[in-house]
């Protein structure tokens, strides 16, 4: 069956359970307002209130029946939308597809390309303080201390 005529279906299931509902729901409430009346009125009445008491305690039952139906199609009639919104956006993914390309039949090298260096690790350009160079180290030509010599020479590398 079509979503589109299961979602009217259900739509007219809920409607007419619901009417139901509220019937038997107003029936209910004259039931016990004639049992109330019943039991003010006459004392012969009792059988009358009795029937009636049953009548509106039937009525209840009847109501509450209805109810529950009226939620299990609300449920269904839920679902049935749920799955009609899916397939319609199925449908508007489906034409919003282009046509795929048709791939080249061009036969692939079989050597892989070489990849480029990465220059991601560059020496941070802050000045690294290290100690006074020791009497007993030495130093560059120009009077600066050696850092490969140096323990306490450290170079920042950021990634």
């Amino acid at each position: 069956m079509n979503t589109s005529s299961l979602l009217t279906k259900a739509r007219k299931e809920l409607e007419i359970a619901r009417a139901k509902a509220t019937e038997d729901e107003k029936t209910a409430r004259l039931a016990r307002q004639t049992a109330s009346a019943a039991k003010l009125r006459l004392k012969q009445a009792r059988k009358l209130a009795k029937l009636a008491k049953k009548s509106a305690r039937k009525a209840d039952d009847q109501a509450e029946v209805s109810f529950e139906a009226a939620d299990r199609l609300q449920s269904k009639l839920d679902k049935i939308e749920k799955r009609a919104r899916k397939e319609q956006a199925r449908q508007t993914k489906k034409s919003q597809r282009s046509v795929p390309e048709k791939r080249s039949r061009k036969k692939p090298s079989s050597r892989p390309k070489a990849k480029a260096k990465s220059t991601t690790a560059k020496i941070s350009r802050i000045p690294v303080k290290t100690a006074p160079p020791a009497a007993n180290e030495p130093n560059d030509d120009d009077g600066t201390q050696n850092p490969s010599s140096s323990e306490n020479a450290d170079v920042s590398v950021s990634a």
